[in-house]
């Protein structure tokens, strides 16, 4: 008998380094189960996103209960959009990059 999975379910993710005793919010979760699924990062700043929350969600994350290298997504979402020097490596490490417009097309 095949095993069914639950739908993927989001709720808000915090982690905290052990060593800098730091909290930190991973502002989009999805989790399946106990595995965290996506990761993500929403910017509502003006001008182009360049990757800094893309690398403070990757310093942040492993922290977050349910990480699994090999299966977590990462998202980031920009209010304007992204420079094409990320636009580049985030298409390359399979990261999913979304703007505003692309959120309400």
């Amino acid at each position: 008998m095949a095993s069914q999975s639950s739908p993927p379910s989001a709720i808000r993710g915090t982690g905290s380094s052990p060593t800098s005793r730091i909290s930190r919010e991973v502002e989009v979760v999805g989790y399946e189960g106990r595995r965290l699924v996506l990761a993500g990062e929403a910017k509502w700043s003006h001008g182009l996103e360049d990757g800094a929350a893309l690398a403070r969600l990757r310093r942040t994350v492993p922290y977050v209960p349910g990480y699994d290298p090999a299966r977590t997504k990462f998202a980031v979402y920009a209010r304007e959009g992204f420079t094409e020097r990320f636009r580049v490596r985030a298409h390359a490490e399979g990261v999913i990059l979304r703007t505003v417009a692309d959120l309400f097309a």
